[in-house]
This record gives C-alpha cells, structure tokens and sequence, in this order.
C-alpha cells in the first residue's frame, strides 16, 4: 500500500515537471516563430540578406538555384532558399515573409525528427522535453547557433534533420540485424543531396556515425560478442563516400586550411576554448549553465560505462526500462535491446571531430563548427535523467530530490532565456532605426528603385525594403565591378540595361575609393543626400559592369 502510494505521489510529481517543460518548450517555439515571421530583419546582416534574395531568385529559376548565382560555398537543395521559393508566390512575394516562414517549417521538422528518434531511444516525456529546451535555449540571442538551427536563414537545419533521420535508420536496422531497401535508397539520396550542399553533414554526421559503428563493433570483438550484420558497417561507409563524392563531383567549396600542428595548443587554449564558451550561453545564469553541462558529462559517463559493460546482452533492464515500465510493475518489453544507445555516441564524437578540425588547421575558428555540442548537452542531461529514473519503484528521496532539482533547473533556465530572446529579437526590434533602413526608405521615397554599395550592405539594404528597392553589391567602389559572391550575373550590365537614374551608396569607408571611381569615369551626378552613415549619389545611369 506504501509503495503504491508512493508511486502515485512520483507520478504526479512526474506529470508536473513534465508540464512544466511543455509550457517551457512552448514559449521558446512562440519566442522563435515570432521573431521569424514578425520581426526577421531584427538582426539582418548581409549573409542572411543574401539567402533571403536567394528564395526569390529560386522562384523565378522555376525552383531551381540557376547557373547565374555566385553561391558562397554550395548548392542549395534542401535548405530554408529552397523551402522560400515555394512559398514567395504565396505570400504575395514578399521575400522576408516566405523566408521567415520557411525558417519555422524547417525548425518544427526539427523538433519533429528529434522527438522520433529520442522516443525511438526510449526517452520518456519529460526528457525529451529536456533536451528540446536545452537546445533551443543554450544559445545566445541571434547568434550562430540559433542562425544555424532556428533563426533567419537556418543554414545547417536540413544537416541537422538529416543527423537524426540517418539515426533512426541505424537504431532500426541494429534492432532487426539487417536493411531493409527502401531505407537503403532514401539514405543514398539524401546521402548525396548533403553532399551538393558541402562537406557539413559528413562532419556533423557521417563521420561520427563510422566512429561510433567502429568503436561499436571493437567493443563486441573485445568482449568476444557476436557482431551485428557487416551490411550495417559497410552502409554506414558507402554513405560517408556518397556524400563526399557528390561535394566533389559538384565543386562545392569546402571546409579547407592548412595543417597547424606546431601551434595546436595554442590555437586551442587561445581560440578554440574561448569560441566553445562563447557558443554556450554561460554569460547568462552562469552556474546553473555550468550546472547543465556538468549533469550531460555525467549522462555520457555512466551510458559509456553501461554500454561496454552490457555489449552484446539481449537485454538490459538498468538502461532501458521504459516510462511505462518505470511506473508500474509491468514487466520490461524485451524488444529493448542494447543497440538503442549507440547512437547517441555521434554528438560528442561530431562535437570532437569538429574540435579537432579547428584546432589542428589553419582555418579561423567558427562557432557555428561547434555545433553538435548542443544536441550533445541536451542529450547527455537527458540520459543523466534517465538514469535516475531508472530505480523510480525503489525511489530514493535522494535521487527523487536531485531528479526534480535538475528538471526544474532545465525550466528555469529555458523560462529566463525565452524572457531574454524575447527582449532582445522581438521587444527591441530596432529594425526602422538602422541605416540601411533609412537609405532604402530614401530610394523609395525618391523613386530610385537600382543602387549599388559593398557587400557589406548591398544585399541587407535590399532586405530591409523587403526586395522592393534593388541595390546590388560590387567588389570596390574604385572600380565598380560585380560582386561575385552571393549574388547574380543578371543583377548587372550589360544583362541589365545601364539606363535610368542609379544610386551609388557610400560610406566613410568607401569614400576614397569612390572618389577614384569619380575621377576615372567622371559620372553626370544628378544630385546626392546625406542618409544616417552614408551619402548616396544619383548617376544618370548605372555604371557597374559585372566585369571589367
């Protein structure tokens, strides 16, 4: 009768906690969608500009990234451009609205995928919550990560879906100890399609995945286990090589440096460390951020030290009793086998992986490389979770207390984040008070509808006007050459006709070189205007040439 009781009082304590991360969850989903939909050009800057415009070029390329487009590193295939493009028509082509829109499509197939394969893993509720409000709130304001995943352009979300797809493919055919065809085939094709889309998924996937299959199988050989079907191994491989095949059977830019391996330590204590600490939020509530990390480091420790004890058992009621189970006397389906929690092992080995790449090349450190470490805190915290849920029908005070102590520390520290994000991308939304736009506001009002500036602000001037006014970017202001980067050989003559009135955008940085410009080519200027930090010219017609 105690037990029983006892039970019931754990339950509700459970149920709870869990509603409490739903509501969490919920408002940074709303905080995210809203700063997407309502307020995308908060935080514009000129690369997120240039896959905004990117959408509406698609569009009119019958949905395709055409020839004429100078890409920075890849070809979009599935990507936030490739989403927009289908929904600019619908929107009235409004390129802000179909992007911002397209950035909410690819985050809710995000969470989508991650609750499938967490729920595949055997995680309960609560702890899948636990990790979407991990990942969605260790992040700063605007910053890579959030750019990467939730925000504004979403570079690496296609990567990301593709991450826990794959997965649940490997945890299915692990299960069963064969493949199945039809997964066979869907996992080429998108194999391949991230490999037109540059090297990032065999970093963030691809090769973490071989790591954990190799380790996998050396610790069964260890402990004189039987294997699971080569097929499995040799999969994993060919989809590695698919996806760098086709990065270099379609050109993409990649991931390329020298090798740094005299000032490694350096690098890595200099650079590296700093870059990690400055992805994860720990500016903001610093000990219960440190307190998150340090929960998902246990997880991982006590699931390695769990996994090569029990490698090659049928069953294992310590790791994998259900929710279900958790709660009643119900006996433990014996389909959960050890083969679940492998591959969990892919997030910190991409975080590693990419760790490594970082420290031993010669390439500037980028925070977005970092980014596996968001699933990997998540998850680790969850596992942590999942451990000390394990014994919830012999439910020690102790354990209950630094269980529900842990969760709730999780709550908190998505509801202050939430308050943060939204403070900072949709409260103050400065969007009206910025430069750029002021000077597309001044075009329009004036009826110049062309211009052209540095990259810097070409493409984020256009955006800010929401792609009514067109200022296009050129390398110089000397010499007036096309920009080849993120941007399109049609935009400039003599594609484009050179008549009509063109503005010329001048900062105080760019004004010596357009003094050369004037001096070389002595332009008809039809009048200028002093707008926040630039002076903007007005040529009788467009001197730019795509080149020179």
């Amino acid at each position: 009768m105690k037990t029983k009781r006892k039970m019931e009082i754990n339950t509700v304590i459970a149920r709870i906690i869990t509603a409490i991360l739903a509501v969490v969850f919920l408002a940074l989903l709303f905080v995210f969608i809203d700063a997407n939909i309502f307020h995308y050009t908060a935080r514009m800057e000129a690369d997120i500009a240039s896959e905004t415009l990117l959408g509406a070029v698609i569009y009119d390329n019958g949905f395709i990234q055409p020839s004429t487009w100078y890409a920075s590193t890849a070809v979009r295939v599935i990507s936030v451009p490739n989403v927009a493009a289908f929904i600019y028509p619908l929107v009235a082509h409004n390129a802000n609205l179909a992007a911002g829109i397209s950035c909410v499509i690819m985050m809710i197939l995000l969470l989508a995928v991650m609750v499938l394969y967490f729920w595949q893993i055997g995680f309960a509720p609560v702890q899948i919550l636990s990790v979407l409000v991990i990942v969605m709130s260790l992040t700063n304001s605007a910053d890579e990560f959030q750019r990467m995943l939730f925000l504004y352009a979403s570079y690496y979300v296609s990567h990301a879906i593709t991450l826990f797809l794959i997965l649940i493919f490997y945890n299915k055919w692990l299960k069963e100890n064969k493949l199945s065809w039809w997964t066979v085939i869907l996992s080429l094709v998108i194999a391949m399609t991230n490999g037109m889309q540059g090297m990032h998924a065999c970093l963030f996937c691809y090769i973490p995945l071989i790591v954990t299959e190799v380790i996998r199988r050396i610790v069964f050989w260890a402990k004189e286990e039987e294997q699971n079907n080569i097929f499995i191994m040799i999969w994993v491989f060919v989809l590695f090589a698919a996806s760098y095949g086709s990065t270099k059977f379609f050109g993409s830019n990649n991931f390329g440096a020298g090798r740094n391996i005299r000032h490694a330590f350096e690098k890595f204590i200099g650079e590296v460390c700093p870059t990690i600490a400055n992805a994860l939020s720990f500016n903001r509530l610093p000990v219960l951020a440190i307190l998150i990390v340090t929960a998902s480091i246990a997880g991982y420790v006590i699931c390695v030290y769990k996994l090569i004890k029990n490698a090659g058992n049928t069953f294992d009621e310590d790791i994998f009793r259900n929710y279900k189970a958790a709660l009643s006397d119900d006996k433990l389906d014996s389909s959960d086998h050890t083969y679940r929690f492998w591959s969990l092992l892919v997030f910190p080995f991409g975080f590693i992986l990419c760790t490594l790449l970082e420290t031993f090349t010669t390439a500037d450190v980028a925070g977005r490389y970092f980014l596996m470490l968001l699933f990997t805190v998540g998850t680790g915290f969850a596992l942590l979770s999942h451990q000390l849920k394990e014994k919830i029908r012999d439910f020690a005070l102790v354990r209950g207390i630094i269980l529900t102590a842990l969760l709730l520390v999780v709550s908190f520290y998505g509801v202050f984040s939430a308050f943060v994000f939204y403070s900072e991308l949709i409260r103050d939304d400065s969007s009206f008070d910025t430069d750029a736009y002021k000077a597309y506001n001044w075009m329009a009002e004036n009826g110049y509808s062309y211009g052209y500036t540095t990259f810097d602000y070409a493409n984020y001037i256009t955006v800010m006007g929401n792609n009514t006014v067109k200022v296009r970017a050129v390398n110089n202001m000397a010499d007036m050459a096309g920009c080849k980067w993120l941007s399109d050989t049609t935009w400039y003559p003599p594609v484009k006709s050179q008549e009509g009135a063109t503005c010329y955008i001048v900062s105080e940085a760019m004004s010596e070189d357009f003094n050369v410009f004037l001096e070389n080519y002595e332009p008809e200027i039809l009048g200028t205007a002093e707008v926040g930090k630039f002076i903007i010219y007005v040529l009788d017609h467009d001197y730019t040439l795509w080149e020179r």
